[in-house]
């Protein structure tokens, strides 16, 4: 079983591979990769506070988020043109992914009534009727950067936790609850940490 100590320790050795990776000649995509990596430890801090106050399903709430950094994390490692669709993606409509939340039944209970009313009214205005664009696919970003492995977790915390408001604060955790997370989160932190030795370091051996 993953402790905080041994989370604290992997941030540590990702750090210090990616200040290591800074000083190489990289892409793009690559350099901004190693902006995930540092995003990714700041996470796994977050991570652990919110567990220190008991706050369990806030903490599965940025481990959802901590999972889709690795995911780009991977993919900016594997595939130039991701660069590029992030960057489409980040310039494009802020609620893009509202649709895919209404088609939740239980979309009423999570949203307050004011916010329940605004979303409504943002997807019912007539500027959106000619949008086509959707949101990234988190399964095809996971695949790509060989971090699949960790998707079913990330689906797992998109449907129990991607609205979570702290109303959770004090709520009494479960040790197998808490060793889960701690588990995936050092987990993502161990594959990026190895991710960026193969696809940086190995490359750049290899072209000298």
């Amino acid at each position: 079983m993953k402790t905080k100590d041994d989370i604290i320790q992997k941030g540590n050795e990702l750090i210090a591979t990616v200040h290591v990776a800074e000083k190489l000649k990289l892409s793009t995509a690559k350099k901004l990769a190693l902006t995930f990596g540092f995003k990714m430890v700041e996470l796994s801090r977050t991570i652990l506070l919110l567990l220190d106050a008991k706050a369990l399903t806030e903490a599965h709430t940025i481990g959802r988020l901590l999972f889709e950094h690795t995911f780009n994390f991977g993919a900016l490692l594997h595939q130039e043109e991701h660069h590029e669709k992030l960057v489409d993606h980040a310039t494009g409509e802020p609620g893009r992914h509202m649709k895919k939340m209404f088609l939740d039944p239980s979309i009423e209970a999570i949203l307050t009534p004011e916010n329940f009313k605004s979303a409504s009214a943002y997807l019912q205005h007539p500027d959106r009727a000619t949008d086509s664009k959707i949101g990234l696919n988190w399964e095809q970003i996971a695949a790509a950067g060989k971090t699949d492995c960790l998707y079913g977790a990330y689906t797992h915390y998109s449907f129990l936790y991607a609205h979570s408001n702290l109303a959770s604060l004090m709520k009494q955790a479960t040790d197998e609850e808490i060793a889960h997370l701690c588990e995936n989160v050092w987990t993502a932190l161990e594959l990026s940490r190895l991710l960026l030795r193969v696809n940086v370091f190995s490359t750049s051996s290899r072209e000298k």
